[in-house]
């Protein structure tokens, strides 16, 4: 490797770095603020617990805005090289602007990796692990206040009428939905009682409740501990589902999407994410080069600033189209091949495309 090619990469290296660790600060700082709300009733709640919870969600949140990550540290290089004429000067001498970008993108392609294979399931494991704290802290003296807009929903039956149930988590391990909410409706439709439990297993026919608590029609909740629900549900149901939904690393999840082909239960999911997580390493280079489409050029302070933000913004919208991609193949709207790399190869041409334009001059 060349000489410059090397100094190249370290002013990028220490870009990333430097990113990240801010990054990771203003995401720690923010998830213990936001934590320190949400158990703001829990009186007993020690604050080295807080840090152990935002501690546990931090790899998963970062894994979420590395993309932007990739984008800041190449528009901060580039800017950097720019405002030193550093640029200018490597064109001067016959260095040409790929051999500025081609190592900065290898990087961004290296990071992505290591994201996809190395963080991807330590955060898998986090999470589980911040689910099992939190689970912890609530206890039994605490009701849960549970949003309705989780991963696991089902419409079963009873002898009372018809249940809606919500899950924060599947528990892949002990097949156990945790952090459940459970609506009783009557034949007519009219709710009866919700329950609100840490965790439920089905046995028999029956939801199985662990400290739950119950409100009635009259918006009066008490805690009543453990408690059962009939169902007309099996527990092939819960096994199929928790296999469907289930979070899985790239190491783990051909295994289990051949095992959903196996018992022929719908893998739309695991495709996806097998498909995003392929690509991502090929879209943080991507980003990089788009970016370098923004920086890689001898501008006057004012005009590069107008860059900077322009090259975030064009950042932020990839972010957003990938996320729309994502839901649309995961909803079967889209082929998980297709929405996972249609973007990439279009952001590779036009990238391309502007800088061998401004390379020619």
């Amino acid at each position: 490797m060349r000489l410059f090619n090397r100094y190249f990469i370290k002013i990028y290296l220490i870009a990333i770095i430097q990113i990240s660790i801010v990054s990771t600060i203003l995401i720690f700082l923010i998830d213990l603020v936001e934590l320190s709300r949400r158990f703001d009733e829990i009186s007993n709640i020690a604050f080295y617990e807080l840090i152990k919870l935002s501690t546990y969600k931090l790899p998963s949140t970062f894994e979420d805005i590395s993309p932007i990550i990739i984008v800041i540290a190449t528009l901060t290089c580039l800017f950097k090289l720019s405002k030193s004429s550093e640029i200018v000067i490597s064109n001067a001498v016959g260095i040409s602007i790929w051999q500025i970008i081609l190592p900065i993108t290898l990087c961004a392609i290296l990071f992505g990796l290591a994201i996809v294979i190395i963080l991807n399931p330590i955060s898998i494991q986090m999470k589980n692990n911040f689910i099992q704290l939190e689970k912890n802290i609530k206890g039994s003296d605490t009701p849960f206040i549970q949003k309705l807009d989780k991963e696991f929903w089902s419409s079963q039956k009873n002898n009372a009428g018809e249940l809606i149930i919500n899950a924060e988590q599947l528990d892949v391990n002990d097949q156990k939905l945790v952090g459940v909410t459970i609506l009783q409706f009557n034949e007519e439709m009219d709710l009866i009682v919700r329950y609100d439990s840490i965790s439920a297993y089905l046995d028999n026919g029956k939801w199985h409740l662990d400290q739950t608590w119950v409100t009635d029609q009259d918006n009066i909740s008490k805690f009543i501990g453990k408690t059962k629900v009939n169902t007309f549900s099996d527990e092939l149901f819960l096994q199929e589902a928790i296999l469907k939904n289930s979070e899985q690393s790239i190491w783990t999840i051909k295994d289990t999407i051949t095992k959903l082909k196996k018992n022929n239960i719908s893998h739309a999911k695991h495709l996806t994410d097998l498909n995003f997580f392929l690509s991502l390493p090929i879209l943080m280079g991507g980003l990089a080069l788009v970016s370098a489409c923004f920086m890689a050029k001898q501008f006057r302070v004012q005009h590069a600033l107008i860059m900077l933000i322009l090259g975030i913004i064009s950042g932020m919208l990839i972010f957003v189209v990938n996320h729309i991609s994502y839901i649309l193949s995961e909803s079967e709207i889209f082929n998980p091949i297709l929405g996972a790399w249609w973007h990439i190869i279009l952001i590779y041409l036009i990238a391309t495309k502007i800088l061998i334009l401004r390379e020619d001059g």
